[in-house]
Order: C-alpha cells, then sequence, then structure tokens
C-alpha cells in the first residue's frame, strides 16, 4: 500500500514562521505587467508610509534595492528596468520583494524586450 497523506497545495499562497505582522496586509500592484521598460508597484495603503522594495533575479540575487522611501497614502515605488549598476536588465521573469509598515509582501514582474 501507498503511504499517502492528505495534503493540499496552495498557489501563490505566502508561508512563514514566527509571529505575524499585526494588521492585515494592503494590496500590492505592479503596473504595467508584463513590461517593456519600467514598472510601479502600488502600495494601496490608507495612510503613509516607509517603503522599500528588492528586485531579484530567480536565482534571488538582488538585482536592485529601492527606497527607503516615505510615501502617501496610495503611492507607487518606480523601478526603471535597470540594475543597481544602471545597466538594463535582461528579458525575463524578477521577484520583487516590499518593506512596509512592518510587512512583507512579494510579487513577480515580467521584462519583455
Amino acid at each position: 500500500t501507498l503511504g499517502l497523506s492528505k495534503t493540499s497545495i496552495g498557489i501563490d499562497i505566502a508561508l512563514g514562521v514566527g509571529a505575524p505582522a499585526s494588521g492585515v496586509p494592503h494590496a500590492l500592484r505592479v503596473e504595467p505587467n508584463p513590461s517593456f521598460g519600467g514598472v510601479r508597484f502600488v502600495l494601496e495603503d490608507p495612510v503613509g508610509s516607509l517603503a522599500e522594495a528588492e528586485v531579484m533575479d530567480l536565482l534571488g540575487r538582488v538585482v536592485r534595492r529601492l527606497g527607503p522611501a516615505p510615501l502617501g497614502a496610495h503611492a507607487s515605488i518606480v523601478w526603471d528596468g535597470r540594475n543597481a549598476q544602471g545597466t538594463r536588465v535582461p528579458a525575463g521573469l524578477y521577484l520583487v520583494r516590499v518593506r512596509r509598515a512592518g510587512q512583507v509582501q512579494n510579487t513577480r514582474v515580467m521584462l519583455l524586450q
């Protein structure tokens, strides 16, 4: 017999260890996605806060750090599609980690040629 267990798989579900951050995470959008150049990470916070973002390649290497920047309500962080040295990054999928108000959110960006 097979030792099958009851397992469920969730798509786009974040799991973590430790105490959860206070409050409910606010929406994070990427516009446009996919993109031929720069993108905006739109933060749907009702109040202002400090925010920073890390853009990473699929191996987890940081391509560019943005911020920290004081943002007002419903503000955005802009990434121009360039690395820390100012060179345009190759087309592909990039992972983005946004930190704000004690919360961390992850999203993805697809850059096209």
